[in-house]
């Protein structure tokens, strides 16, 4: 009983020894007060051992009619407690070790960088929502960005929290913006040094930027907040090196699966957002007809699914273990399942232009895949305008 309580006031802290099989992870929760009991009695019943935060825990900037601004320190707390006392999520923290990175909304503003005067404020009020211990590393180096190795010898987990805030360069247009950084130097010199020394299982979080951060997203057009594409080919180039290595990303209110190819290999990418909202829950017929006609899916495994969601993974630990991963929407359904063997996880991949190519022929292919998916469309709003005109001159 008393493990239980104590479990709630301070969560579950994470145990190096403890390898998990059960992995749960989500993003985006609570944006305009929006709540979801749901979900959170969902995920507890896939019986975690581990649940990732992939950012915006919290909407902590403050919205108008025309703009966002920063919140106050007092604002900004209460709207992180307001997130770390719902019930369902107590509840979880008291069963299931949570460890977790932030995004834009919560490290201070929407599409945020390090221009944010505000980063060593967002950074403490984080780590106390996290239950980062004092003594640790990741509260003295800059950035919030660290890694965990669960499970020993043949059988680990590795997960790699990257900052993508703190050291993100202002985006730009320039030179197709691909001298842009999303990491900065130092945490790309950890990074390279961390995957030196991969889990048996890699996942690495990107706390998303608009619409995703998700990293592999060059394709959709009008996104200024997302991974410059020198970063993105950057990592996917490191991790299609590594087996059993995948990227778990949010932001973007919607859930899919990527298969990024690069150097002759699939790198994965898997999205899910949001937790309490979804573009189908915002934005109704208006958001289905922008995701499914006009957002290229160049690289998705998984149809791109709009409904409240969270992201499992299943791992049984045999000698070649079998990884199952699934996005499941707020009532625990699966909507996308895959399964492979470790041994298979590092495919071939079916097109390998992505880090072959330079930034400006991977734009213009898109472009013109764009063009191409919505020529009928304006084809037939066309034609529909000179048969309205010629019906109405016959009156």
């Amino acid at each position: 009983m008393w493990a239980l309580l104590l479990g709630v006031v301070l969560g579950l802290q994470p145990d190096p020894s403890h390898l998990p099989s059960h992995i749960a992870f989500g993003s985006c929760f609570g944006q305009f007060g929006v709540r979801n009991e749901q979900v959170w009695t969902s995920i507890r019943s896939q019986r975690p051992d581990l649940f990732i935060w992939t950012g915006d825990v919290a909407y902590t900037d403050v919205f108008t009619p025309f703009f966002s601004r920063y919140a106050t320190p007092e604002e900004w707390q209460s709207k992180l407690n307001e997130t770390k006392v719902d019930p369902g999520y107590m509840a979880l923290r008291a069963e299931s070790m949570v460890i977790g990175t932030w995004d834009d909304h919560d490290s201070g503003l929407d599409d945020g960088d390090r221009t944010n005067p505000h980063l060593d404020l967002a950074k403490q009020l984080f780590l106390e929502f996290i239950d980062e211990p004092v003594p640790s590393p990741r509260r003295s180096h800059p950035g919030i960005y660290t890694s965990y190795t669960f499970g020993s010898g043949s059988h680990t987990v590795k997960v790699i929290l990257l900052d993508v805030r703190t050291f993100r360069d202002p985006w730009t247009y320039t030179e197709w913006n691909y001298a842009g950084d999303s990491l900065g130097p130092e945490q790309w010199q950890w990074l390279e040094a961390e995957l030196h020394l991969p889990g048996s299982i890699t996942l690495v979080i990107s706390g998303t930027v608009h619409p995703g951060l998700q990293v592999f997203v060059e394709d959709k057009y009008g996104v200024v907040d997302r991974w410059h594409p020198a970063s993105a080919v950057r990592l996917a180039s490191l991790l299609s090196t590594i087996p059993g290595a995948v990227v778990l990303s949010g932001d973007v209110h919607q859930a899919e699966m990527l298969h990024f190819p690069c150097a002759g290999k699939t790198v994965r990418e898997v999205t899910s957002s949001g937790l309490t909202h979804s573009v189908q829950s915002q934005w109704g017929v208006v958001g289905k007809l922008y995701n499914y006609l006009l957002i290229p899916l160049s690289w998705n495994e998984s149809p791109r699914h709009l409904v409240k969601n969270f992201g499992t993974i299943e791992v049984v630990w045999e000698k070649d273990p079998l990884v199952t991963i699934s996005l499941r929407n707020d009532q625990g359904e699966v909507l996308f399942r895959e399964v492979f063997r470790l041994s298979e996880s590092l495919q071939s991949a079916k097109n390998a232009i992505l880090c072959e190519k330079s930034a400006k022929e991977r734009f213009l292919r898109h472009l013109i895949g764009s063009i191409v998916l919505i020529s009928p469309i304006l084809l037939y709003a066309a034609a529909g305008l000179v048969y309205l005109r010629k019906f109405s001159h016959s009156y």
